[in-house]
């Protein structure tokens, strides 16, 4: 296959027509955002209109690269560095994201992780579960008095 004709897997490519704004004001957490499937579902929510906080855990460089391709969409981003498997650094993942975008209205748990499954089953699991019950738990906190709100 030569070099023109080779598949492309980049998901920050320019869409070949607009991405209606459907999301302009929405407030967007993405975990493990700065490659793959998580990549590609920041960049997606930043072209929609709504304004990303692109988390990853290593890999500054890709991170900011999402960051930049968000932001030339006309959405605000900025990346956060945080282990979602870490209660605390979870904690202030969200705290900054409220000061800094004031709510959150979209979670993406995307986060996974990238170890030897061999070397002691059912750590992956029991890690990738307590991460998504950590972000999931913060994120609630701020989503629940709109959602109460809106019930009544």
């Amino acid at each position: 296959m030569s070099a023109s004709s080779a598949p492309t897997s980049d998901a920050s490519k320019t869409p070949s027509r607009a991405i209606p704004k459907v999301l302009l004001g929405q407030k967007a957490l993405v975990t493990g955002a700065n490659s793959g499937i998580g990549k590609a579902t920041a960049i997606a929510l930043g072209q929609a209109g709504a304004d990303v906080v692109v988390n990853y855990v290593s890999g500054d460089d890709h991170a900011d690269a999402v960051v930049g391709e968000i932001r030339r969409s006309g959405a605000k981003a900025y990346a956060h560095k945080a282990d979602i498997s870490q209660e605390e650094q979870v904690q202030q993942m969200f705290h900054r994201m409220l000061e800094e975008l004031g709510t959150i209205d979209i979670l993406v748990n995307n986060a996974g992780l990238q170890r030897d499954p061999y070397k002691r089953i059912g750590e992956p699991v029991d890690i990738a579960r307590a991460a998504v019950w950590l972000a999931s738990d913060d994120s609630t906190t701020s989503m629940a008095p709109r959602c109460s709100s809106m019930a009544a």
